[in-house]
């Protein structure tokens, strides 16, 4: 078992390896020394993925009246992709595979982006996670961290140091 901790924020994760692929599982998140659960509500899931995925590398961009929810992933992230289409399938997303070039390196890479139709449901998360049109972590995160959002947020921007029993956020 990993510990995490963010400010007053200490969460319990286990590495877990599936089908050669590892896996983090949130066993339990603490703060202020009451620990929270998950409400497993369709809307508190989505909200959770959407919350975890804007912490980590997803945006949101304006399209006309509305916002729509924008995640890049590695194509090596496929299935984790896939996987947030179908809970966040109210939303109508697209899956579109590309193959991008890094100038820097002039290496290709291949990316799997997952782009959800515009909602008013976003507006919310505009005032949370931007200020002046810049991206935001928001002050409020002690408030609406919860597993799932860590763990999103570890899938999308995380990774295990191997010199310690640790996790790092990017």
């Amino acid at each position: 078992v990993w510990h995490l901790d963010v400010g007053s924020i200490r969460v319990a994760a286990r590495v877990i390896e599936h089908d050669n692929n590892e896996l983090i599982t949130v066993n339990s998140i603490w703060y202020n020394r009451i620990q929270n659960r998950m409400d497993n509500t369709v809307g508190s899931q989505q909200s959770s993925i959407i919350i975890g995925t804007l912490l980590g590398d997803g945006f949101l961009e304006r399209n006309g009246r509305f916002v729509r929810l924008i995640a890049d992933h590695s194509m090596k992230q496929k299935e984790y992709v896939l996987w947030k289409a179908r809970k966040l399938s109210d939303f109508k997303p697209s899956i579109n595979f590309k193959r991008i070039k890094d100038l820097r390196t002039n290496k290709f890479y291949e990316h799997c982006i997952m782009r959800t139709r515009t909602s008013p449901s976003f507006e919310e998360y505009v005032s949370l996670f931007y200020k002046r049109k810049r991206k935001i972590v928001p002050s409020s995160l002690p408030r609406i961290i919860k597993p799932q959002v860590l763990a999103v947020w570890i899938m999308d921007d995380g990774y295990r140091r191997n010199d310690c029993n640790a996790l790092r956020l990017n």
